[in-house]
């Protein structure tokens, strides 16, 4: 232990030695600081601003004065998706799916005004954040720490003079881990104490969402040492520490820039998304023609009319007790939503083919995984976003289904001058988002993280279990050494062992 600990201080002496410790950890430590104040105001200001728009747009909606319901079916209402507690840490797709629904009848709706869209391309390249800053910029500061751990012992000619002193290679390999790992610690511990110091300054945050908070800093820790464990391994391996730099910066550019965007392109390759303009038609016009079996639309309020008159033992419409139109309106929209589910139930089977993808590139890439697996414990993913998408068009059916009852019941057929008043507008049900299944999420974070402990594990095991016994012997030139065991004779005062 002794030989461990005198390892660590002076892998923390030729830290301070070189200024990575003043000119390198004290930066990125103060730009974790300034991101999660940033991220925590961001945050905040966007719920202020989300609350006022639904408030403002729930008086519109109750003081529109009267008016048929249709009209009223048409003039809509707008939905403000709320964020995370967790997005100051990592906004995932919120930028870029819009956080605004307009509802409304005949139509299924999708985010609009997404944030990235106000951007520059330079803006684009990356969001601001914790997430980014542990994703993209530690692990540059964890390579530059190790990358010249093993291979400028070498080149200084120490690993020699080590080899001869008889001392454990898994010993020393082990003390030179524990330094470099030791950098994590405080990159994530920064980001849980600044977010508390911000929770004070903007208000409180859930319980629940501090033990994810405390899940995404261990999730971080162990993407960190992933690239700890190879900046040691490629040190180790290279006989100069340029070329143990270059290999691991080469890794760090595919594994966060160049995979990520071949995974994007593989997947949209295979698994195309629709135009949006085009699948917009294609339902516009199956609307109209009808699903296979059904007719067109013209055929289904006929039928529906001959029902409906058969129901009512009447002959003419004007004799029903209802109003017909507004009771085959309602039926058209059922039947609109019929089709919806048929496509969005393609296209997201679509998405979830693209996600399967992206999974498998995290394999060769731990940023990949890294990231998948963020989003997925910050409530952040596309499939929050899904989620989120779907309770909206639960209430916009609820929405148009209660205006169109409305009409039927309190008008007769062709009655187009009809006008509801203020007690309907009233009347209709305030929007109460739902968050996804706790179960759901944590099967989605155990897919990628799964994947992420597989990269530190295998790397951890390459490093302490294989790669020992190589270190010295690729110095010296001669046989694997073996490890000094408590049976061998103790060298006499003076005297200088070579291992076996």
């Amino acid at each position: 232990m002794n030989t461990i600990t005198t390892i660590v201080k002076r892998e923390y002496r030729e830290f301070w030695r070189r200024g990575l410790l003043r000119w390198l950890l004290l930066p990125v430590l103060a730009l974790l600081v300034m991101a999660t104040l940033v991220g925590f105001q961001r945050h905040h200001r966007y719920q202020a601003e989300m609350a006022a728009g639904t408030e403002l747009s729930r008086q519109h909606w109750e003081n529109q004065g009267e008016k048929n319901p249709h009209s009223a079916a048409h003039y809509g209402i707008y939905l403000f998706k709320p964020l995370n507690a967790l997005s100051f840490f990592d906004f995932g797709v919120n930028p870029y799916t819009g956080s605004v629904f307009f509802l409304e009848a005949h139509y299924r709706s999708n985010a609009a005004f997404a944030a990235i869209n106000d951007r520059s391309t330079l803006g684009r390249f990356g969001i601001f954040s914790p997430a980014f800053l542990l994703a993209f910029i530690a692990p540059l500061l964890i390579i530059f720490f190790g990358h010249a751990s093993v291979s400028g012992e070498r080149r200084r000619g120490t690993l020699d003079l080590v080899a001869a002193t008889g001392s454990s290679p898994r010993h020393w390999l082990l003390g030179k881990w524990l330094a470099t790992m030791s950098l994590i610690p405080p990159l994530v511990l920064t980001v849980l104490a600044t977010a508390v110091i911000a929770a004070a300054i903007h208000g409180p945050i859930p319980s629940e969402s501090w033990w994810r908070l405390a899940g995404l800093a261990l999730l971080y820790a162990v993407y960190l040492g992933v690239f700890a464990n190879l900046s040691l391994i490629a040190s180790a391996l290279t006989k100069h520490s340029g070329a143990s730099l270059m290999l691991l910066v080469a890794f760090w550019i595919g594994s966060g820039l160049a995979l990520p965007r071949l995974a994007a392109s593989t997947s949209e390759q295979l698994h195309p998304t629709p135009n949006q303009v085009q699948f917009e038609k294609l339902m516009s016009e199956e609307k109209k023609a009808g699903l296979p079996g059904d007719g067109d639309k013209q055929a289904r309020t006929e039928k529906l009319k001959e029902e409906t008159l058969a129901s009512y033992g009447v002959d003419k419409l004007e004799d029903l007790p209802i109003n017909f139109n507004a009771l085959a309106m309602q039926a058209d929209e059922e039947y609109s939503d019929r089709v919806f589910d048929k496509h969005y139930r393609e296209l997201f089977t679509i998405h979830a083919n693209q996600d399967r993808i992206h999974r498998l590139f995290s394999l060769l890439s731990p940023t990949l995984a890294v990231r998948l697996s963020s989003m997925a414990l910050a409530g952040t993913s596309p499939e929050d976003h899904r989620h989120f998408s779907g309770q909206a068009e639960i209430y916009r059916r609820e929405f148009v289904a209660l205006l169109n009852h409305n009409m039927m019941v309190h008008s007769k057929t062709g009655d187009w001058g009809y006008k509801a008043d203020g007690e309907l507008w009233h009347a209709m049900p305030t929007f109460k988002s739902q968050p996804m299944d706790p179960r759901f999420q944590a099967a989605r974070f155990g897919n990628h993280g799964a994947i992420l402990a597989f990269w530190f594990l295998i790397s951890t095991a390459l490093l302490l279990g294989w790669l020992p016994r190589r270190v010295f012997r690729r110095s010296t030139g001669s046989g694997p050494i073996r490890e000094p065991h408590a049976t061998d004779p103790k060298p006499a005062h003076g005297e200088v062992t070579t291992p076996c």
